[in-house]
């Protein structure tokens, strides 16, 4: 999460803008609009809401791991001292931005680990359904 003054606004206030990223569909659970191919928000419907399960499922389903952003304009003191514990901004409401699916390379322990777990014989098969 990132917090970035925008403005000063008259009566000691500014504007602020939050920028989120995180586990994608949770921050989706959390907006209230999403930006669309046009650059304008609209609402985060039952419509944009299947459209982007889709999208989804189709990258997590390649073994990719989704990265949602989303963003929230807003009105605080000037003065303020945000604190993630207190939550004094914004948590709701937020526009979903996009996601990027990233695939993450096999850690360097993964060798070992599986060499280990066949020393072990321990046999892995597919799921039964």
């Amino acid at each position: 999460m990132m917090i970035a003054k925008l403005r000063d606004l008259p009566n000691e206030q500014a504007e602020y803008r939050l920028m989120m990223k995180g586990a994608s569909e949770i921050l989706a659970t959390r907006c209230s609009h999403i930006l669309n191919h046009n650059g304008k928000a609209e609402d985060f419907d039952e419509h944009a809401l299947r459209t982007f399960q889709t999208a989804y499922d189709a990258f997590a389903n390649d073994g990719r791991r989704v990265i949602g952003f989303a963003q929230t304009i807003f009105t605080a003191p000037a003065d303020i001292d945000f604190r993630a514990e207190e939550e004094n901004f914004p948590t709701a409401g937020l526009t979903f931005l996009g996601v990027c699916a990233i695939m993450d390379p096999p850690r360097d322990e993964s060798a070992i680990s599986i060499r280990q777990c066949y020393e072990a014989g321990i046999k892995v098969g597919g799921c039964e359904s």
